[in-house]
């Protein structure tokens, strides 16, 4: 597989299974899935992901981890949880029983801006 072809497709994939979790999030019977107070647990399962991808790198159980479409289908199923999960907490963030929604939402976008200049900050400093 020629390596530059296949960090394009990763990267497309990857953004267009986010966009498909972001879709399916905002389906009004996703929210009812996870409830408020398990909202965070759930979130914080998903360092299982850094955890088989540090395992991916190490080499550990080739046979397995070490193949491509490995990689590719669990990508896909971290993209689709990220975006369903971000734009529950988006919702969560601001419903009825946040105190100050005006707040909140300011703050949320705030940071999903600062999130996006930093990331692309960081790429931009790795690459030049």
């Amino acid at each position: 597989v020629d390596f530059s072809w296949f960090v394009i497709f990763i990267v497309t994939f990857s953004s267009v299974f986010d966009s498909l979790g972001r879709y399916l999030g905002g389906l009004s019977g996703s929210r009812k899935l996870i409830s408020k107070s398990q909202y965070p647990f759930v979130v914080l399962s998903r360092l299982v992901f850094v955890a088989v991808y540090l395992l991916t790198y190490e080499g550990y159980w080739p046979e397995l981890l070490g193949s491509s479409w490995f990689v590719i289908g669990f990508l896909g199923l971290f993209s689709i949880s990220s975006g369903i999960l971000t734009n529950i907490g988006m919702y969560y963030g601001c419903d009825e029983s946040t105190i100050n929604r005006g707040v909140a939402g300011q703050l949320m976008g705030f940071h999903l801006i600062f999130g996006i200049c930093f990331g692309s900050g960081l790429a931009l400093a790795f690459l030049s």
